[in-house]
């Protein structure tokens, strides 16, 4: 499997010097797909490409000045993990169900996240993943830990403006790889 990851330029060079480090901080609510490397897979049914997702996304949410440097690394990725597609129905409905068996767990998380960022009693002082409250991520988290999953992929909407931040279309196809061992080349497409 291949895919595309954008990231700035100084962290590129150090993961091709020494592989992705995944960091979690259990302090901080899970990314949308939980805690991995997030990867841009091609699909026809979107009109930018992968690596084009990869570079946009760089370029809205880790750009900060226009002197910051950007990278899009290509990444090989064994097809011998163990990977849920969530685009697929029957795995919609196994996340739904187990939502649902889960709820009280999975907002007692929530709200543990939102007690240790100090946020003060006023929801206007979360931060901004906390605000947003996507609570996904949870449970991805919990479904990981519980069937030993390599990664899932899932079409999403990645915003390509900062004004233009959600909606109820996807753009594309992203991966979240939590097992960095099935990672076989990784290159730089653009530096």
């Amino acid at each position: 499997m291949e895919g595309y990851h954008g990231t700035n330029s100084d962290i590129a060079d150090k993961i091709l010097a020494s592989g992705f480090e995944l960091k979690t901080n259990p302090n901080n609510l899970p990314n949308d797909l939980g805690n991995g490397i997030y990867i841009f897979l091609d699909n026809d049914l979107y009109t930018k490409s992968a690596y084009e997702m990869a570079k946009s996304f760089i370029e809205v949410f880790r750009k900060r000045d226009l002197n910051d440097k950007f990278s899009v690394l290509q990444i090989q990725i064994s097809e011998e993990g163990r990977y849920i597609d969530y685009n697929d129905i029957n795995s919609q409905i196994a996340f739904e169900k187990f939502r649902n068996e889960n709820y009280d767990k999975i907002l007692k998380h929530y709200d543990s996240f939102c007690y240790k960022s100090n946020y003060g009693g006023s929801t206007r002082n979360l931060p901004g993943k906390l605000k947003r409250a996507n609570l996904d991520g949870i449970i991805f988290e919990l479904l990981k830990n519980k069937a030993n999953i390599d990664g899932v992929m899932k079409d999403t909407y990645t915003p390509q403006n900062a004004k233009y931040k959600k909606s109820s279309f996807f753009n594309g196809r992203e991966f979240c790889l939590y097992n960095t061992s099935l990672i076989e080349e990784i290159s730089i497409i653009e530096n």
